[in-house]
């Protein structure tokens, strides 16, 4: 079976995903792969000069590609983590759908705790985060702090944040799945609706309720 491009990444991904799951649950199928993925590479050639014309200074320009590089690393620690859940997807497919959700705001958004410009958390506010629950809409998505920075109320701030970004975009209630972070959740006022096996993992579904601000 053949998908073609002219889509978004993440559409193109979460279709041939979903369309394997389906086929990995057919009666005598031992293993279905998401292949032709393709890495990307980035080069840039710019003049001094022209940029100088235009009003943009070579620190923009630097700052642009930090920013991008930022993306990189928080890509890297959700395929890290939660890789296993996606069996197949490469770092690099995992990036892009990563720079798609940086928009400008509302859903998707993804955020970053920074000490100084070191990223130390992400978080993430999407449309979907599991295959077979397009239903639930939208989710709280990959959460995580770096280990040696854990334990000082990072999660919780980034947790935040993206319950204002949604709340100020309209969102009156919204979801998220954990494995095993039920009670920070519990105590950040969500509640559970559902406890299921997801890609081989027993999970919780969580939803957060509230009212959009005026």
């Amino acid at each position: 079976m053949a998908l073609y491009a002219g889509r978004p990444v993440r559409e193109m991904v979460r279709e041939a995903e979903a369309i394997r799951d389906r086929l990995q649950r057919v009666e005598g199928v031992n293993k279905a792969q998401v292949l032709g993925e393709r890495q990307k590479r980035m080069h840039l050639d710019f003049d001094l000069a022209r940029l100088q014309s235009l009003g943009i200074s070579p620190q923009a320009v630097f700052a642009a590609i930090e920013a991008h590089n930022r993306v990189a690393i928080l890509a890297q620690w959700i395929h890290d983590t939660w890789g296993h859940l996606h069996p197949g997807r490469r770092l690099d497919t995992a990036t892009a759908l990563l720079r798609e959700e940086c928009a400008a705001g509302g859903v998707p958004s993804v955020f970053a705790a920074l000490h100084g410009d070191t990223p130390v958390g992400t978080a993430s506010l999407v449309a979907d985060d599991m295959s077979d629950r397009r239903d639930l809409t939208p989710w709280l998505a990959s959460v995580f702090v770096r280990p040696g920075w854990r334990g000082r109320g990072i999660a919780s701030r980034l947790v935040q944040r993206v319950e204002d970004e949604a709340q100020a975009h309209g969102v009156e209630h919204f979801y998220l799945y954990t494995p095993d972070q039920q009670p920070l959740y519990r105590r950040l006022g969500w509640r559970d609706i559902e406890a299921r096996d997801y890609r081989g993992e027993t999970v919780t579904i969580m939803r957060r309720l509230f009212s959009p601000l005026s």
